[in-house]
């Protein structure tokens, strides 16, 4: 099994993502530097990059679920006040019937 990775600004993330292999990449939407909408559009405009994409972030508007689905993302998780059970069943039903790589 895979171990999880972090990037510490958007940069970070986008550099990871094109250089790394993930089986899903779970993206903020407010990140230094450069902030997960960028490193979303960025990443589904280049072919080197195939994981699936999750935003997860604290904004809960229907207009930003909404975005992010429209520029690619596979879901968007809002952060609820238990962030570890929503973000655990969001990421459950994206690997539901999926076999993940060793």
């Amino acid at each position: 099994m895979r171990r999880p990775d972090h990037a510490e600004s958007g940069l970070d993330a986008l550099e990871a993502a094109l250089t790394g292999s993930f089986d899903l990449m779970l993206l903020d939407v407010n990140m230094p530097e450069m902030d997960g909408w960028e490193v979303l559009r960025l990443l589904k405009s280049d072919e080197r990059f195939a994981a699936p994409i999750v935003m997860f972030t604290v904004k809960t508007e229907v207009r930003d679920k909404v975005h992010a689905l429209q520029d690619g993302a596979l879901d968007y998780i809002a952060r609820s006040p238990s962030p570890t059970t929503s973000c655990s069943a969001g990421i459950g039903r994206i690997f539901e019937g999926r076999r993940v790589r060793p």
